[in-house]
């Protein structure tokens, strides 16, 4: 059974706080993550959020504070599945190997917020652990970070991941548009 995960993809992404502009192409990324959760419902698919909880409570990304927020865009709905991680490893410390178990669930299509942190860390440790692993390749972001632009950041995990050596398992990265056929 498939998965659609979407990491991080709150309102944090889009509340600059102060030291950091918001992510790139962000309406374009939460319109076509949307459009990935229509197609994972009609392809019968989970759908599986994955929502950091900052420890630091001054944090955007901490509860109660704006950031921490799922956009009402793209937010869960009916049997939506929420998964809260406290680090860049959705696996780590969750219950979301369990969740994924139950499930019966051994492939993963994973998008959301940031390109080379906690999306780049769960797809590793999901192909690791033997899970069939897409990467969305229009379907994450990031911010432009002060060593280099968004853009290419995104461009370079995006071939990082489709050359990642996972012998029997190699990570697949595909358009949303390709990902569910």
């Amino acid at each position: 059974m498939k998965a659609l995960v979407i990491i991080d993809f709150q309102q944090a992404v889009a509340v600059p706080d102060g030291t950091e502009p918001p992510a790139h192409r962000l309406e374009a990324t939460r319109d076509i993550l949307a459009r990935a959760r229509e197609r994972a419902r009609a392809a019968g698919a989970a759908v599986i959020f994955i929502r950091h909880d900052h420890a630091d409570p001054e944090s955007m990304w901490a509860p109660g504070k704006p950031g921490h927020a799922f956009f009402p865009e793209l937010a869960p709905e009916g049997d939506d599945l929420v998964v809260v991680k406290t680090s860049c490893d959705a696996f780590r410390e969750t219950n979301f190997a369990e969740v994924l178990r139950v499930k019966g669930i051994d492939t993963l299509l994973i998008g959301g917020y940031a390109s080379e942190y906690c999306v780049d860390t769960t797809i590793r440790a999901a192909a690791s652990r033997g899970y069939r692993t897409i990467v969305l390749s229009d379907a994450h972001t990031t911010r432009d970070r002060a060593h280099m632009a968004a853009e290419p950041i995104i461009a370079h995990h995006n071939l990082t991941w489709a050359g990642f050596v996972n012998p029997g398992n190699p990570i697949r990265v595909l358009p949303v548009a390709e990902a569910f056929e």
